[in-house]
């Protein structure tokens, strides 16, 4: 995480996803937090396994964006994990 936001150019539009490996109370979430970044699928819930889900370790975030409608997909042979669909909208466009 510290790499990807070190890479990061600071642009007020940002989203990041994707499957982190990391669980929402680890150090490398709080890092994603803490540079603003707005967590637009916390409400789709857990994504891993696929079959039977426990834990969540797969995220949207966004910075300059919200986000609506978030959700899990259930498509055991397409993936070890639920798939996560979020409607993106960037901030002040209707």
């Amino acid at each position: 995480m510290r790499t990807i936001l070190r890479e990061w150019d600071g642009e007020q539009v940002a989203i990041l996803a994707g499957d982190m490996n990391a669980t929402p109370e680890t150090i490398e979430i709080a890092l994603i937090d803490q540079a603003g970044f707005g967590d637009l699928a916390e409400s789709a819930g857990l994504t891993f396994p696929a079959d039977n889900p426990s834990k969540r370790i797969d995220y949207v975030w966004g910075i300059g964006v919200t986000g609506s409608n978030a959700h899990t997909v259930d498509a055991p042979n397409a993936s070890d994990h639920r798939g996560l669909v979020v409607n993106v909208r960037r901030q002040g466009n209707p």
